[in-house]
């Protein structure tokens, strides 16, 4: 080291100083750019990631709109589905209904709507199923007569099939004294409910079972022995319907001698449902019948010769005879079932009895040709003699005991003299007509008043009264 400082070579310095540093300096800008670098990817992976973030988000938007946009349509088209249901819902009439939901089916837009209909269509036949299979358990019973079964059967898929079927029942139970007797109710119940549960075995049986498996059998028997509870339940319900009557004793006869009333119609008393007895009352209450008793029964016949019909007795009631009709010289009329009609100088009618029949009409003018009056029918009373006409019978009550619509009871018709009068008619249900001589009869078996008959040579003749009748029906156990 000269002049005392130290000297440095230049090689040294490159080697010590200047090569070093270089190399730190690449080293840094090296490090430098991989930091760098690995920002850059850093960013691009964040921004990647930012960017599949937003892409899903978007695509959960976009399905979620999709997904309410097929909803928004699905609702519209269910709107659709659903006016078309409450339009077929509307119709209640069954048959109606279906033949509406089948024109329909063909414009239903939804898989929903097409469930619905078909749940309608199932329904339909269910509910046809079940009120016909109500009908048959009611008329069994006894409940339900057979025109009203006939009558019920028919509207089964009626709109006012329900409203019928209510009032046909109800008043049948309320006939029987059942409304509020709780053994009939619970005994009902009971009924109903195990034909409910046969019905609902025999669907599953066949829905849910194999013919000759275990299974198959194991049903059958219990269909069987609820078949067995079933008839033994509708055995006991029907003693509470047995025995209805209906009928009318013997007509009185027309009036003879001349200017003759109607004779009246006999007394006219029924017990069934959803009819009358006389003078448009009430039916009286069924009769209690046993099996094991016997009962007498006696029919009253139609007198003749200016007399009132004789009466009838059965399970209790008594049917009045109708009274016999007036007549100038023959007496005056007779109060009966229902009144003789009056005749010329005895002009006033019978009276009938309260609950069985209707009074007779009165005669007309006292010259003439002598109107007579009608003899008084169980439905109406008798028409007045009046001018040149005699008074018709009064009509007779009309019952279907017998399975068909029969009037019985009714007056006969009164006469007039033979020089120009029309005598009257006799009332629907036996009543003989009038006559300008002999009164015809009154029909048998029906209990009509005789016609009232006018002067005929030295013996004129009122028509006989016709013979009474019983009639009962009376329920009895399939074979």
């Amino acid at each position: 080291m000269a002049n005392g400082f130290d000297y440095e070579s230049p090689l040294n310095r490159l080697l010590g100083v200047t090569i070093p540093q270089f190399l730190n300096q690449q080293l840094d800008r090296q490090e430098s750019s991989r930091r760098f670098d690995e920002q850059m990817l850093a960013q691009a992976a964040e921004r990647r990631q930012r960017q599949a973030n937003f892409d899903r988000q978007q695509s959960s938007l976009d399905e979620e709109r999709e997904f309410n946009k097929q909803r928004v349509i699905k609702d519209d088209l269910y709107d659709i589905d659903e006016s078309l249901i409450e339009r077929i819902n509307s119709e209640g009439d069954l048959d109606r209904k279906k033949v509406l939901a089948e024109k329909l089916s063909g414009q239903f837009k939804t898989d929903k709507g097409a469930n619905e209909l078909d749940a309608i269509m199932s329904s339909v036949e269910g509910e046809k199923e079940n009120r016909q299979s109500d009908l048959d358990l009611y008329k069994e019973i006894g409940i339900l007569r057979d025109n009203e079964y006939t009558i019920l059967s028919k509207n089964v898929s009626s709109s006012g099939y329900e409203s019928q079927f209510n009032t046909i029942v109800n008043n049948s139970i309320k006939q029987a004294d059942l409304a509020d007797n709780r053994d009939f109710q619970a005994k009902f119940s009971d009924v109903k409910f195990i034909q409910s549960k046969i019905i609902q075995l025999q669907k599953d049986k066949s829905t849910y079972t194999i013919p000759g498996t275990p299974e198959r059998a194991s049903v059958d028997e219990e269909i069987q022995g609820l078949e067995t509870q079933l008839k033994s339940a509708k055995e006991t319900l029907n003693q509470y319907f047995r025995g209805e009557s209906g009928g009318d004793t013997g007509g009185g006869t027309g009036g003879n001698k001349k200017h003759g009333g109607g004779g009246g119609a006999g007394g006219y008393i029924s017990s069934v449902v959803g009819e009358q007895s006389g003078a448009n009352s009430s039916v009286v209450s069924k009769p209690s019948i046993s099996d094991s008793t016997n009962y007498t029964i006696t029919i009253g016949a139609g007198n003749s010769n200016m007399s009132n019909g004789s009466n009838s007795s059965a399970f209790g009631s008594t049917a009045i005879g109708g009274g016999r009709g007036a007549s100038d010289g023959g007496g005056g009329a007779t109060s009966g079932g229902s009144g003789g009609g009056g005749g010329a100088f005895e002009s006033g009618p019978g009276s009938g009895t309260a609950n069985q029949g209707n009074s007779g009409g009165s005669s007309g003018p006292t010259s003439g040709v002598y109107p007579a009056g009608g003899g008084g029918g169980s439905q109406s009373a008798g028409a007045n003699g009046s001018g040149s006409n005699g008074g018709n019978g009064g009509a007779g009550e009309a019952s279907s005991i017998t399975g068909s619509s029969v009037s019985r009871a009714g007056g006969g018709g009164g006469a007039t003299s033979p020089s120009g009068g029309t005598p009257g008619s006799g009332g629907a249900g036996g009543g003989g007509a009038g006559s300008e001589g002999n009164g015809t009869d009154g029909t048998d078996g029906l209990g009509g008043g005789g016609g009232g008959g006018e002067r005929n040579g030295s013996s004129p003749e009122g028509g006989d009264g016709g013979n009474g009748v019983c009639i009962i029906r009376y329920p009895l156990e399939a074979a």
